[in-house]
């Protein structure tokens, strides 16, 4: 079992303690397999830390038994000046293995990791998913009670999640781990229980389902949250005058000739050089004085546009 006892884990920051747990007293059982689940930042890898052995807790007591894996994730624990042959020998006599163990255990990591004359040179010359097929070989290449997995399926090639996955069904059949993924589907397919963890708060359940609908609860109270403050931080919308096409064409019209539109009869409608009115049916003109052949401001004639005849049609009448 791996009990917590009053654990809490803060961090110094220039703003001061930065907690992430707080007096968490937690059990948690060895016969099942445990999903974390939490947002970006909850501290899902610093509880696999901590249960690994990776950190310390800043305050309470870890008590475990049997034993349990280093984390395995996205950022592998390994050495970078040393080769993987030689993280996996300092490994192997960590955890006092003889030397005809270490020498088989290095023998199954080059086998299973796959990365070719890779593996004699350090490992601050590999890529990322080098040191994770590494650090997933190291790990597997022992026997623990327990496994720890921090989104161990999120990285690497279809073959390396294939082979993992195949991996991780065998040692189910001896073992238990704990695995921390943000894909919910995964956690409830592989894990019995779950964790919720949130604002420096564990919640432990039996069934992994309740804390998945925990969780889905929580999520959508949280995004309702966001948008209520959303709303209420967004300047109001101002409201839109709706107005026809003929309306709005009007509007640039009066606002043009400085003045509403006024119907006119077919007598007031003159041009500058002529008083002949030119009436164009349906029409509207600007006329803002009565008299419009007082001063400058004459009503401008609405000239009507006929269409032009054809250039053969003219040669014929001009012979």
């Amino acid at each position: 079992m791996i009990r917590l006892i009053d654990v809490s884990k803060y961090y110094v920051t220039d703003f001061g303690r930065h907690y992430v747990f707080r007096n968490v007293t937690l059990d948690l059982p060895l016969d099942k397999n445990v999903g974390i689940i939490g947002p970006n930042g909850a501290g899902k890898s610093t509880f696999l830390r901590l249960i690994g052995g990776a950190d310390t807790p800043s305050s309470g007591r870890i008590l475990k038994s049997g034993r349990i894996s280093p984390p395995m994730g996205l950022t592998p624990g390994l050495q970078p000046s040393l080769t993987a042959s030689e993280n996996a020998r300092f490994a192997g006599r960590i955890y006092g293995m003889t030397r005809e163990e270490i020498d088989a255990m290095i023998k199954y990591v080059r086998e299973i990791s796959d990365i070719g004359r890779y593996f004699e040179m350090p490992v601050s010359t590999y890529s990322a998913g080098m040191k994770q097929r590494v650090a997933f070989a190291l790990n597997m290449s022992m026997k623990f009670d327990y496994y720890l997995f921090d989104e161990i399926s999120a990285g690497g090639d279809r073959a390396f999640r294939k082979t993992a996955r195949e991996m991780i069904a065998e040692r189910l059949r001896t073992s238990r781990f704990i695995l921390s993924s943000h894909d919910i589907d995964e956690i409830i397919e592989l894990c019995h229980a779950g964790i919720v963890i949130k604002d420096g708060t564990l919640t432990f359940f039996e069934d992994v389902r309740e804390a998945a609908v925990f969780y889905g609860e929580d999520l959508e109270k949280g995004k309702q949250k966001a948008r209520r403050r959303k709303r209420k931080e967004s300047p109001p919308k101002k409201a839109r005058k709706i107005q026809s096409k003929e309306g709005a064409t009007a509007a640039r019209v009066a606002k043009r000739n400085n003045g509403p539109l006024k119907p006119v009869s077919t007598a007031q409608i003159t041009t500058a050089e002529s008083d002949t009115p030119v009436f164009a049916p349906g029409s509207l003109t600007h006329a803002p004085d009565t008299n419009l052949k007082r001063g400058p401001r004459k009503a401008i004639a609405i000239k009507v546009r006929r269409p032009r005849k054809p250039r053969h049609v003219l040669r014929h009448e001009q012979a």
